[in-house]
């Protein structure tokens, strides 16, 4: 397995605080429902970023299997996960860095208050970037508060 740096400053919080932080927010579905597909290698950012859009202060979440993600234009992220959504996977759920990618793409990018990611692996497919970049992280954390992970590996 590929290692990605986790990289995000979380305040101290007992487990359960996300579980009741998740069960409060509205669940706006699942990304299949968008169009992404578990383990057919075609990239499903497009397909996570619109069920993210669709589900403002809800939990997206993401099925069992491997979702391919990418840069979305020139700003180095390829999910952008606002204050208050929760990105929720299931046992088996990763999130696959597409190959090729520039350094200092961030998988996952979160802001503002609230959120989360839970039971998700993030996977940086480091042997099929152009450059071993240090930097590179799988979820970054920017002016967010309150922003809650939990079972997250990389």
């Amino acid at each position: 397995m590929h290692r990605v740096v986790l990289l995000c400053a979380l305040l101290a919080c007992k487990p359960a605080t996300f579980a009741m932080h998740a069960q409060a927010l509205t669940g706006c579905g699942d990304v299949t429902a968008f169009g992404a597909v578990a383990n057919d290698e075609i990239d499903d950012t497009d397909a996570i970023r619109a069920a993210i859009a669709a589900c403002p202060g809800g939990t997206v979440t993401l099925p069992a299997g491997t979702l391919v993600v990418s840069e979305h234009g020139t700003s180095l992220r390829c999910i952008d996960l606002p204050g208050g959504v929760v990105l929720q996977g299931q046992p088996g759920s990763v999130l696959q860095l597409k190959a090729g990618q520039r350094g200092t793409v961030r998988p996952i990018y979160a802001t503002g208050a609230g959120g989360g990611v839970s039971t998700l692996e993030i996977d940086g497919n480091k042997a099929n970037q152009p450059t071993d970049d240090e930097h590179r992280a799988g979820i970054f954390v920017a002016a967010a508060t309150g922003f809650h992970v939990e079972h997250v590996v990389s």
